[in-house]
């Protein structure tokens, strides 16, 4: 979530933002500060030296959670290859709200597949978007043209930039963070993304995009 005006509330004039946060406690914050600290030092002269909070930090906690840090196409496994575990392994459902959906071409025919195979494809986008004139058209484009396949439906709300990035599969992984599906983020971007193996969360997370299109 960006730490801007018209991420947190509606400017006049301008569209809804709305983006998705997970407030974590636990073991976990070590391996994100890791991950802090490993691209801080990558970019600045003046070095960070986090030390793991080990028995200190909060309780164990009970979500089984990793975090992948991806420095585009040189990470392994790379952005694509999060997504696409996650897409090939769905045997009932997948829900999917990405900022930027501008999927590659392995992605689009990984969801197809899943769709082949009797999946249920949710796919959440806002009419609104930040996105450069010249690429506004493509992310409508493309999730138009997969909801084609009868078992792909494309939820479009009105007013609205979904700026929160999550992918589901049936009601046991969730994957959040700062990937997006566009290119930058594929083969260029610094990016975080948590995946949740866990079904509560999974469902919250389930409700809670199921919620943006009904209450329209």
């Amino acid at each position: 979530m960006n730490w801007t005006e018209e991420n947190i509330c509606k400017v006049q004039g301008a569209w809804w933002t709305r983006d998705l946060t997970l407030r974590l406690e636990g073991p976990v914050l070590d391996d994100i500060n890791t991950c802090f600290e490993r691209v801080w030092n990558s970019l600045s002269e003046e070095k960070l030296h986090y030390r793991t909070q080990g028995g200190t930090t909060s309780s164990a906690g009970s979500v089984r959670l990793t975090v992948a840090d991806t420095y585009g196409g040189q990470a392994a496994p790379s952005p694509e290859q999060l997504f696409l575990s996650i897409i090939e392994g769905a045997e009932s459902e997948i829900r999917l709200v990405n900022a930027y959906f501008i999927p590659s071409a392995r992605i689009r025919r990984a969801i197809r597949k899943a769709a082949d195979r009797g999946v249920a494809v949710h796919i959440l986008m806002g009419e609104c978007t930040d996105l450069p004139a010249i690429l506004t058209p493509l992310p409508l484009r493309l999730a138009r043209q997969l909801a084609r396949h009868e078992n792909i439906v494309l939820h479009l709300v009105p007013e609205v930039f979904f700026h929160a990035k999550a992918l589901s599969s049936d009601c046991r992984t969730l994957m959040t963070g700062s990937c997006n599906l566009d290119f930058l983020s594929r083969h260029t971007n610094l990016e975080i993304s948590l995946i949740a193996r866990d079904s509560t969360l999974t469902s919250d997370f389930n409700r809670l995009f199921d919620s943006q299109f009904t209450s329209h």
